[in-house]
This record gives structure tokens, C-alpha cells and sequence, in this order.
């Protein structure tokens, strides 16, 4: 699995670029660091071991992008809280949008190993990858295209 192995600090980084990533290919450490409330020296230092773990790349002038192996885990990531949130909202609890979704993050980062549709008998509900060596640049709309 693309996750096994990631502490909840590296997942949050993925998940974090792979959100930028979408609304803008060119990922900076000022903004991840805007997105989680930490300072760019925090990022960096993050940056540094995930680039060792080979989940990402940094070019020269700062952009960040997500390595094949990042990508996946982040996609993985995303897909699993998504699906999260959507079982936990239909349990009616008293629980406001952003408990909702910050119960559903926790739940998907302690068991990243887990494929939560899978299991359900729901399947993975984002198209495969196509495995041709690093992604350079993701061109998936919101609604999975």
C-alpha cells in the first residue's frame, strides 16, 4: 500500500499539497505552511524528509510537486475521508461540518493501510493512475476527470 508507513505528520503534508495542487499546480512552501497554520522553517525542514521518502520533488525556485508514490497516498488519503465523511454525516450525530470532517481525517490517517469502500463492497470510486514514472503535473477536476 502507498500509505503503510506514513505517520500522521507526512499525511498531512500530502494531503495538504495534493488540495494546493488542485487549485494550482505550482505548490509553495508559504502557502502549505498558510494552509497549516506552521512557519515556512517547519515546512521546509517537513519538505526535506518527505523528498528522502521520495513522496515529492522541489524544483528550484520552491514549487512542490507530488512524486507518483506521494500522489497515490494523498489520492488514497482523500478518497478515504471523503468516503469517511460521507458514512459519519449519515449517522445523524451532533456533530458540526468540520468535527465531521476532522473526525473522518483522524479515522483515515490512523489506518492508512485500510481501503474503507473497498471494504464496504463500494470500490475505489477515483479512476486508476497510469503508472508511467513521475507525475510532473495533475490534471484531475473535482468531480474525478
Amino acid at each position: 500500500m502507498q500509505t503503510e508507513g506514513l505517520n500522521d505528520a507526512y499525511l498531512k503534508y500530502i494531503l495538504c499539497i495534493y488540495e494546493l495542487s488542485r487549485q494550482d499546480m505550482d505548490v509553495s512552501c508559504v502557502r502549505i505552511a498558510k494552509r497549516l497554520h506552521v512557519s515556512k522553517p517547519s515546512v521546509s525542514n517537513m519538505l526535506e524528509r518527505m523528498m528522502k521518502q521520495g513522496l515529492l520533488v522541489k524544483e528550484k525556485y520552491g514549487k512542490t510537486y507530488l512524486t507518483d508514490k506521494g500522489y497515490l497516498a494523498a489520492r488514497k488519503l482523500k478518497e478515504n475521508t471523503d468516503f469517511l465523511k460521507e458514512q459519519i454525516a449519515v449517522l445523524k450525530l451532533s456533530l458540526s461540518e468540520e468535527e465531521i470532517c476532522k473526525a473522518a481525517y483522524l479515522l483515515a490517517a490512523a489506518f492508512p493501510e485500510k481501503d474503507f469502500a473497498e471494504e464496504c463492497g463500494i470500490g475505489s470510486r477515483i479512476p486508476p493512475v497510469e503508472k508511467s514514472g513521475r507525475i510532473e503535473k495533475t490534471y484531475i477536476k473535482e468531480d474525478g476527470t
